[in-house]
């Protein structure tokens, strides 16, 4: 299990969060399930290869959702590096410290990519702005969709042969 079911479980996520998760969203923002499964994978894993599916995950998401390609791959490429060189000095393996790293996870690759659509001009507001009408938001349904789907993420990355596929 792992390489190559991940690479369909990532298109599987993204397709969903462009399609079906816009029936559940908060003023039009949805959870970005990619991002949850990364930082999962970056906990668990904590390898190149994570980092690989980071940037596949990113790509995905630039082509689906955004004019141009490398906003999302830089910000979740660099979110699951920050993730895993800092995990071994905080991270116990419980569902609370899973929901801090993603609190912090999706603090970085928002900033991240609200950084680089100011640099196009995409964007023209503040970031206190995108705080409020956008993180808070997006932070609530994030957490929300790690806990209901914490424990079968945690069983499927577990795999001792994970990226033998």
């Amino acid at each position: 299990m792992g390489g190559l079911i991940s690479i369909l479980v990532i298109l599987v996520l993204v397709t969903l969060q462009g399609s079906f998760l816009p029936l559940f969203s908060i003023n039009g923002i949805v959870a970005d399930l990619s991002l949850i499964f990364i930082v999962m994978l970056s906990l668990k894993k904590g390898n190149t290869y994570t980092l690989l599916l980071a940037a596949w995950a990113g790509l995905l998401q630039d082509v689906v959702f955004l004019d141009f390609i490398g906003v999302n791959i830089a910000a979740k490429v660099f979110t699951s590096y920050i993730i895993i060189n800092f995990k071994d000095y905080y991270y116990k393996d419980n569902l609370l410290m899973t929901l801090l790293t993603l609190v912090y996870a999706t603090f970085i690759h928002q900033g991240i990519t609200h950084y680089f659509m100011t640099f196009v001009d995409m964007v023209d507001f503040g970031y206190y702005q995108v705080l409020l009408n956008y993180f808070a938001p997006l932070l609530i349904l994030n957490l929300i969709t790690l806990i209901i789907f914490y424990l079968p993420l945690k069983k499927f990355i577990s795999c001792k042969n994970f990226y033998q596929v």
